[in-house]
C-alpha cells in the first residue's frame, strides 16, 4: 500500500447492532445511519457506521452487542 492510498480499513463499518427500538435516538445521535429494526431478533440489520460514528459506539463501552466489520475497498481484496 502505497501512502497516498491512505488507510483503507475502518474508514466504514457495517453490520447489525442488537438494540431495542427505543435505542433508536440514541443510535441515531452517534452518526449511525440505521437499517431495518428487525422485532423478532432485536437488531438494527444493515447498519453503516463512520469512523466518527464507530468511535462513539465503542465509547459506550458494550452496551449494545453488535455484528460489524470494516468495509474494505474491493482493490485490496
Amino acid at each position: 500500500m502505497k501512502p497516498e492510498d491512505g488507510f483503507p480499513f475502518g474508514r466504514e463499518y457495517r453490520g447489525d447492532i442488537y438494540a431495542f427500538a427505543d435505542d433508536e435516538t440514541e443510535l441515531r445521535c452517534l452518526g449511525i445511519e440505521l437499517g431495518r429494526f428487525n422485532a423478532e431478533w432485536a437488531c438494527f440489520e444493515d447498519c453503516r457506521l463512520s469512523a466518527l460514528a464507530m468511535a462513539g459506539f465503542a465509547a459506550l463501552g458494550g452496551k449494545y452487542l453488535a455484528d460489524l466489520r470494516p468495509i474494505v475497498p474491493s482493490r485490496y481484496n
